[in-house]
């Protein structure tokens, strides 16, 4: 994989996480407004569902797939890392490390 690769997938990985934790942020938000709905059946009460259980579920399930986000990301950082250490020219080596490693935009790299 070249290190131009390495590098559009580590951009692509923090993406990803940032879409999974206003997804949790959100699932968070969301819970704390649910609350549990009952049958409409007259003289009932019947407990269905909790809307609280729902997300809360969702919840387990996002933070499980940020997990893996997260350990499949620090992956990618150590890959790119050695990639961009391997490279030859000493000044693409210090640009490469200060925007991707660094997260520095290219105006302040510039």
């Amino acid at each position: 994989m070249t290190v131009r690769a390495r590098l559009t997938d580590l951009a692509r990985g923090k993406g990803r996480i940032e879409a999974l934790e206003d997804r949790l942020a959100w699932l968070r938000e969301r819970a704390t407004m649910a609350g549990t709905r009952y049958s409409q059946v007259p003289g009932g009460g019947t407990r269905r569902e909790s809307g609280q259980e729902r997300f809360i579920a969702d919840i387990t399930e996002t933070e499980g797939e940020l997990r893996a986000q997260v350990t499949a990301q620090i992956c990618a950082e150590r890959e790119a890392e050695r990639a961009i250490f391997a490279l030859e020219d000493p000044l693409e080596r210090e640009v490469l490390k200060m925007r991707y490693l660094n997260g520095w935009m290219m105006a302040k790299v510039a």
